[in-house]
């Protein structure tokens, strides 16, 4: 998949014949993927090329920071989910207060038409573009009637009856249920970061973590245990269990650290950046009368992580009956 970065990089790469999917796509949820698949498909099947078209950073970040939600993905995932969905191009648009003040007709024209050549476009429902937002999905219909291009607008996606979107899997996560993200996400929610120098604390008491420092504008599930796999390189994954929380056991720290205790593992990983993909809620965060109690439920929650992880079926995983 090629990544085109700014206008000028977009105007050089004369892309021809262009069926472009238009939206912010954070999370590349079910209803997002439904979206893209649709503008991949046409493509294919009228030899064109298909492409993703959206803001970075965020128009929000710009426009009205104090408002600006956390995000459920990092670009780079979404990169990784575009591709995977057979994506031919990412355009990545740089959103700047000088493209925020286009009017919904100069966007499509200096946008859609000029710079991409395109022939159709896919957005949502709830689509918005142009100064103030005052663009949506039938203005856009009427200026791709004028400009020469079609426009099909996907209705919301459902599951069990409700509509899938960004804002619903943000206040999952942030309750700690991660079985109803992944059911509107279609994947594991995961969170990526840097393996950084913690206290060592867990080594001395024989379970040595891995301290995630996750990109600052991610949102980070509730605080509690979990069942996780980590990848630690490309196309491995590794059983673990993850704790997010502020150590009450040992000390208040005002901010809250990604600690996973990867399953027999002794990799020196500092400095590496890693990813966690969460499977399950085990319990939320408390604090123990003394080591001997925290030692006693560490055991427990790594018996029922194993005992999650196991019917994942992940070839890489080895199953170590001294666990149990």
């Amino acid at each position: 998949m090629r990544v085109i970065n700014d206008l000028a990089e977009l105007e050089q790469a004369g892309l021809r014949h262009v069926v472009a999917a238009l939206g912010n796509f954070d999370g590349v949820h079910l209803g997002h993927r439904e979206l893209i698949k649709a503008a991949v498909t046409r493509a294919e099947q009228s030899g064109g090329l298909s492409a993703v078209v959206t803001f970075v950073p965020h128009p929000m970040k710009v426009l009205a920071p104090e408002k600006f939600p956390k995000l459920l993905t990092t670009l780079p995932q979404r990169l990784r989910h575009f591709e995977a969905l057979g994506v031919d191009v990412a355009i990545l648009l740089p959103f700047t207060l000088e493209l925020a003040m286009l009017s919904p007709a100069e966007f499509v024209r200096r946008i859609l038409r000029e710079k991409l050549d395109t022939v159709h476009v896919y957005v949502g429902f709830n689509y918005s573009f142009g100064s103030g937002a005052k663009g949506g999905p039938d203005e856009l219909v009427g200026l791709g009637e004028e400009m020469g291009f079609g426009v099909s607008v996907i209705e919301p996606r459902r599951v069990d009856d409700v509509i899938v979107s960004s804002t619903l899997i943000r206040g999952a996560l942030e309750r700690g249920d991660i079985d109803e993200a992944e059911k509107f996400l279609g994947y594991w929610p995961s969170v990526p970061g840097m393996v950084v120098q913690g206290d060592r604390r867990g080594r001395t008491i024989g379970y040595p973590t891995a301290n995630v420092e996750p990109p600052e504008d991610l949102l980070i599930p509730a605080r509690g245990v979990y069942a996780a796999w980590v990848s630690v390189s490309k196309d491995s994954l590794y059983p673990a269990m993850v704790n997010i929380g502020a150590k009450p056991t040992f000390k208040a720290w005002s901010e809250d650290v990604i600690e996973a205790h990867i399953f027999d593992f002794d990799r020196d990983i500092y400095g590496q950046t890693v990813e966690v993909f969460f499977r399950r809620h085990l319990r939320d965060e408390r604090k123990f009368a003394n080591v001997g109690d925290l030692l006693r439920q560490l055991k427990n929650d790594q018996i029922t992580s194993y005992n999650i992880l196991k019917n994942d079926n992940i070839p890489e995983f080895k199953h170590n009956k001294q666990i149990l």
